[in-house]
């Protein structure tokens, strides 16, 4: 009995399947390269992504009240407001440029980003917006939230009984 004419394969089965492996490794290389190629000059991670001036914050809150903490590094006390809209706080602010480096002559790399900035948080309902008040220290923002003082006793559970 000849055993070859039952089995599904052959050697020029095989060889056809190493080319095709082959051709995809091609291909796979081909596109390395070409990405390779297109991203070359992008030597900072800051430049690939979308950079925005948007300070990053804490909130926390406790018992009495609600704080926010803002880092706002190269930012002068004057150029930081707030401002609460209905139950909504509003931080805005602007670093400027420093007068030395208004020219940009010389620079290889700039990874410092200057502009005007807006972050908004809604406020909770608990929240006395007469009595908010905000301090600035080294470049950090530290927002005080007072909470109303029969806030805590507004919690009621709720019996879950069953239909039948």
């Amino acid at each position: 009995m000849n055993f070859r004419s039952i089995i599904p394969f052959n050697r020029t089965a095989s060889a056809l399947q190493n080319d095709s492996i082959d051709m995809f490794s091609s291909l796979q290389r081909e596109m390395n390269r070409l990405f390779d190629h297109a991203w070359r000059g992008f030597d900072s991670p800051a430049e690939l992504k979308n950079v925005s001036l948007s300070p990053q914050v804490d909130i926390r809150e406790n018992a009495e009240s609600y704080e926010i903490i803002a880092e706002l590094p190269g930012v002068d006390q004057k150029d930081v407001h707030l401002e609460i809209n209905d139950q909504t706080l509003v931080l805005k602010g602007e670093k400027k440029i420093d007068k030395e480096d208004k020219n940009r002559k010389g620079y290889h790399l700039q990874e410092r980003y200057y502009g005007s900035f807006m972050r908004s948080f809604v406020l909770p309902a608990d929240v006395q917006s007469d009595k908010v008040s905000a301090s600035f220290d080294k470049g950090v923002l530290t927002i005080l939230l007072p909470r109303n003082a029969n806030s805590a006793n507004k919690v009621k559970k709720i019996e879950v009984k069953s239909k039948v």
